[in-house]
């Protein structure tokens, strides 16, 4: 971990096979796209320069899912309207419609992304093929896959919440 930026705040890191597994306890993560009260913040601060649909996909409760989606992409958001705290809760990223923390974007080169975390690409990573980041707080995986051109190529969010 000699090489891992602080700010980022890495407590393990392991290498398996073509994947290299990241636990964070940095709060970003539950903020890829940056951090807003409520949906309608998010909409008139992120989206609106976006060309994407944006629908109630259900209310549960005082939960709401936002579905936002093009023909490539698929991101859901999950807005507690007691709380009013937008989180994500899935995504599927296969364009360039999102930009995440950091500025990580699909098409970047593999050391470009591993420059988001660690202050020089740490050595014997050139295999890697997926990098998992997983919240050392609560429930939330990252998986930024690469494709064999060395450029990411989509983007996997997953969480660990479940509606009644």
């Amino acid at each position: 971990m000699q090489y891992a930026k602080k700010e980022f705040e890495i407590i393990e890191l392991e290498q398996k096979g073509d994947t290299l597994l990241i636990v964070s306890t940095n709060k970003v993560l539950f903020y890829p796209f940056g951090k807003y009260a409520n949906f309608k913040e998010f909409k008139d601060g992120y989206l609106i320069k976006r060309d994407l649909k944006v629908r109630i996909d259900s209310s549960f409760n005082i939960f709401r899912i936002f579905r936002i989606e093009n023909e490539k992409t698929n991101v859901k958001l999950i807005e507690n309207t007691e709380t009013e705290r937008l989180e994500l809760f899935k995504a599927d990223i296969r364009d360039n419609s999102f930009e995440l923390f950091y500025g990580i974007r699909l098409g970047m080169k593999k050391d470009d992304v591993f420059l988001k975390f660690f202050v020089k690409t740490p050595p014997g990573l050139n295999h890697i093929r997926t990098i998992k980041i997983a919240s050392g707080l609560e429930g939330i995986w990252y998986y930024f896959n690469f494709s064999t051109k060395e450029q990411l190529e989509n983007i996997i969010i997953e969480s660990d919440y479940v509606l009644d």
